[in-house]
């Protein structure tokens, strides 16, 4: 295998080189900063790469918390209508409106609203003592749910840049570089 290698021609820059000719070196910094340092026989000292600042930092939690909106009103949506026990209704409400919080100013009439009809859902998923029928939601609040997690999906799923712009970086860098 040695032989094969030493056959093959010398590339014509280093690792750094082509991090920075493929883009990823403006994409991955601190993975640049560690080949570059030990390029040149540095050490790499922890406390640097902490400091550098990365494009991508904000990739994967900006997407976590957009899939965790999306998949908390689909949820809501489908116990709504298939579940005969609401009793965590209340619960689920509330794991929605801490998405909502996630998703920041944008989705501020809609964190307004679960503010204002928590109390109301919270009592009626309440089970009542000595009562034998599960807690149901009335169909007011019914379709008061489903408007809300419909009204979220919508402003979602239309990719807006005031969600999406933490993931910008990394798109720019697939659409430069795919093949399509």
């Amino acid at each position: 295998m040695k032989d094969f290698l030493r056959q093959l021609p010398v590339p014509e820059t280093d690792v750094f080189g082509y991090l920075e000719y493929a883009g990823l070196a403006e994409l991955y910094p601190r993975g640049a900063a560690v080949v570059e340092v030990c390029e040149w026989n540095k050490s790499v000292d922890d406390q640097m790469l902490e400091e550098m600042s990365v494009k991508t930092d904000a990739y994967f939690p900006q997407l976590a918390m957009l899939h965790q909106l999306v998949v908390m009103c689909k949820q809501l949506d489908h116990d709504i209508i298939h579940l005969s026990n609401h009793k965590y209704m209340a619960h689920q409400t509330a794991l929605l409106f801490q998405c909502v919080n996630q998703a920041g100013p944008f989705l501020s009439q809609e964190k307004a609203a679960i503010e204002q009809n928590f109390k109301v859902i919270k009592a009626a998923c309440s089970t009542q003592e000595g009562s034998e029928m599960p807690p149901q939601l009335p169909s007011h609040l019914k379709q008061w749910l489903q408007q809300l997690t419909e009204s979220i999906l919508t402003k979602v799923t239309k990719f807006p840049s005031k969600l999406t712009q933490p993931l910008k970086p990394v798109a720019d860098f697939v659409a430069i570089h795919s093949d399509g």
